[in-house]
């Protein structure tokens, strides 16, 4: 069996047959450590983007120089990953030390002064007209190790201008996000010492090449193999590690008796998002970690200018998650297009190529950049119209072009936008009633599911389907008004969750931009949450009502649709809060009867008065209380809010309960589902109640419904 030709991860051996590309960044290097250069060099890159292996190639071309007096000390620091201060200094003067001849004995104990008093009396020696250290894998020394190794080769650069000893040093050191704060903020060590070398991808030609070069090798047909390099580039456009990772999943394919094809590619592709892929798992940790969120919605969305002032681009550049294109900022390739897509909770279109998906994904981030833009806009006219002074209204002015300016150009763009996936922040809208029955499920277009990413997939409950046809709503007898009378109502299918909303899945609602952004909440309640500075739900904090099974409780009518439209955004997938109707069907099922159940009260079927628990229990406790649908949690435990404003009379008419103008009403909203402290009576399925939009009881909480179904989420 032949060898596999494509190597996992690390760096490749100096006759690797597959090395191709980096030419002018190695000529670029060379050049600086044979000639006089004012600067030292510096070599950025994200990890597995090809560091080490251009150093090892720097290294070995300039050993090729050694009859010329050339030097070349290569340190890799992931020998000393914990290595003190003082640890690194003596390391750094051994290995100095063992390349130059007739060295001085490094210092015992170096530190700053002493290291550059030895560096020049070892330079002195006229055998040597150059020394290049290379300090590779500076990202494994701790942080304060780094730091204080920053200063002292800043102080050595200062020195080498006076000494000509010294000046015949030449420093290259290599890292990636590790060196942000070391290089680029300002009043940073190396900041201005440092002419930077940035690894970019590989070029089309020489990715191809690698790709082909190895699966013929492997023992594909030279134009076979050729065309999936052509394929593996369109996907991963050129970076070092996943073209290698891909060739050797092909490779590996071709060696068992398979000859790979397109599909394979891109069913490879796939994988490395779907199943934690080393660097993309690394990658995803160090966006958050590192809270670079909206910076990757503006690099999705391309609206970020290629400046570097933008401290959070800079990071995505370091990371090697951004690239320049004309003038701005876009990802890096299609795969990691898709998966900072999935790891800000968009949705992605089933059966569709990585590159379409990337297009779409792109276009879908631009159009909530100009919603975006355009609220600001529309906020800034009339900030202009209040304006009180003219400083101020030039100033307003200014911005008001930019966002003219931008709003145009985003305008003028191509987009590609696959039906597959809804936008996001438009209002999903229940059929409007009229004289003719609904169309059953059958000959209607069927709902178009949607495909959610992992984190995505973590945000909302399972989602139960509803039938379409008619349902009993309401009561008739000895009960109140507001269930009368009873009526036959026909609603089309939808989809409602299994449990209520839990703190786990709100947490992220509370922790990201729920509270801060304007875009989810009508009018009315940005006014109240603005007025009262909200910032949670009323019962955050407090540990009897957070775990993490429990249902969010503490939030107004205001907060639950706002958490609806945010879900949706995030998700790609229209989530909303159900009507009346919606919830008592869900929960009655078509026959009408009194709870879940059946018509005769049981206990230890919910957390009612009679369960004697006095307060909320973790959502699904009781299995045996689910209604005919497998809905759980419709009776007692919790409150859960509707859509549906409160007066509403029977017989039941629909009517779009989620359009924008019935939502910034702020009338008294209705509640259904009963609590813990709420009796058999109070806990029947058509028992309504009404509160105030603005009420945050330890008792009120929601449940997400959709007009459609979504993939590896329903039931």
């Amino acid at each position: 069996m032949k060898h596999n030709p494509f190597t996992r991860s690390g760096a490749l051996r100096l006759d690797h047959p597959l090395f191709r590309g980096r030419v002018r960044e190695l000529a670029q290097l060379e050049q600086a450590c044979l000639s006089d250069r004012d600067f030292f060099m510096l070599v950025y890159g994200g990890r597995q983007n090809g560091k080490t292996t251009v150093l090892l190639r720097l290294e070995a071309s300039l050993k090729t120089r050694l009859g010329d007096g050339v030097r070349v000390c290569r340190v890799d620091f992931q020998r000393l990953p914990s290595a003190t201060s003082p640890a690194v200094y003596r390391h750094l003067a051994h290995s100095i030390a063992r390349v130059l001849p007739h060295a001085p004995a490094p210092p015992a104990t170096p530190d700053a002064p002493t290291l550059g008093d030895f560096l020049e009396h070892a330079l002195a020696n006229p055998g040597v007209q150059r020394l290049a250290v290379i300090l590779d894998e500076l990202g494994t020394l701790p942080d304060t190790t780094r730091e204080d190794l920053a200063h002292v080769l800043r102080a050595l650069h200062t020195q080498r201008l006076a000494s000509p000893a010294l000046a015949k040093a030449q420093f290259v050191l290599a890292g990636g996000i590790e060196l942000y704060r070391l290089a680029v903020v300002e009043a940073s060590a190396l900041r201005n010492v440092c002419e930077i070398v940035r690894l970019a991808d590989l070029d089309e030609a020489d990715a191809v090449a690698v790709i082909a070069d190895g699966l013929s090798l492997a023992g594909v047909a030279p134009a076979n193999a050729r065309a999936l390099g052509a394929s593996v580039y369109s996907r991963v456009s050129g970076h070092p590690y996943f073209t290698q990772r891909l060739g050797e999943q092909l490779a590996t394919q071709q060696l068992t008796g398979d000859e790979p094809d397109e599909a394979a590619v891109e069913a490879f592709t796939w994988a490395l998002l779907e199943q934690d892929d080393p660097l993309l798992e690394h990658l995803r940790r160090s966006i958050h970690e590192l809270h670079l969120e909206d910076g990757v919605r503006r690099l999705l969305s391309a609206a970020q200018r290629t400046s570097r002032t933008d401290d959070a681009t800079e990071r995505l550049d370091l990371l090697g998650l951004a690239r320049r294109a004309e003038r701005y900022w876009v990802p890096r390739s299609p795969l990691l297009t898709v998966a900072l897509a999935e790891w800000l909770g968009m949705s992605l279109p089933l059966g569709t190529p990585m590159p379409v998906v990337a297009e779409h994904v792109c276009t879908l981030a631009m159009q909530q950049h100009l919603h975006d833009l355009n609220l600001e806009r529309e906020a800034l006219v009339s900030h202009l119209a209040r304006a009180s002074s003219s400083t101020e209204q030039v100033r307003l002015q200014r911005r008001a072009n930019a966002l003219a300016d931008e709003i145009a150009r985003i305008e003028t763009l191509p987009r590609t936008a696959p039906p597959t996936v809804p936008a996001p922040l438009q209002a999903a809208s229940p059929p409007q009633e009229d004289a003719t029955p609904p169309v059953a499920p059958s000959q209607a277009a069927q709902p178009v599911p949607t495909r959610l990413s992992p984190l995505a997939s973590r945000l909302i409950p399972p989602l139960v389907h509803i039938p379409a046809g008619p349902f009993l709503m309401g009561s008739n007898g000895l009960v109140s008004d507001d269930e009368k009378p009873q009526n036959t109502l026909t609603l089309p299918d939808y989809w409602i969750g299994r449990t209520p909303i839990t703190n786990a899945q709100f947490r992220s609602f509370v922790e990201g931009d729920g509270y801060t952004n304007r875009a989810y909440w009508t009018e009315v309640g940005w006014a109240w949450r603005e007025k009262w500075q909200v910032s949670q739900p009323r019962y955050w904090a407090n540990a009897k009502w957070n775990g993490d099974d429990y249902p969010v409780v503490g939030v107004s009518w205001f907060e639950a649709v706002a958490y609806c439209r945010w879900l949706s955004a995030m998700t790609g997938h229209e989530f909303r809060l159900p009507s009346e109707a919606e919830w008592e069907k869900a929960a009655r099922g078509p026959d009408g009867r009194i709870w879940p159940w059946g018509n005769t009260w049981e206990a230890g079927r919910c957390n009612s008065e009679e369960a004697g628990i006095k307060r909320s229990a973790p959502v699904g406790h009781y299995p045996n209380g689910a209604s005919p649908y497998g809905v759980l949690d419709m009776t007692g435990n919790g409150w859960e809010w509707c859509a549906t404003k409160w007066g509403k009379s029977y017989p039941y008419r629909l009517e779009d309960e989620w359009a924008e103008e019935y939502l910034e009403e702020g009338a008294d909203r209705c509640f259904r589902g009963g609590a813990f402290w709420w009796n058999r009576q109070g806990v029947r399925g058509a028992f309504p109640h009404l509160i105030s939009p603005r009420v945050r009881l330890n008792v009120s909480g929601l449940r997400v419904v959709s007009h459609a179904p979504v993939v590896g989420s329903d039931e």
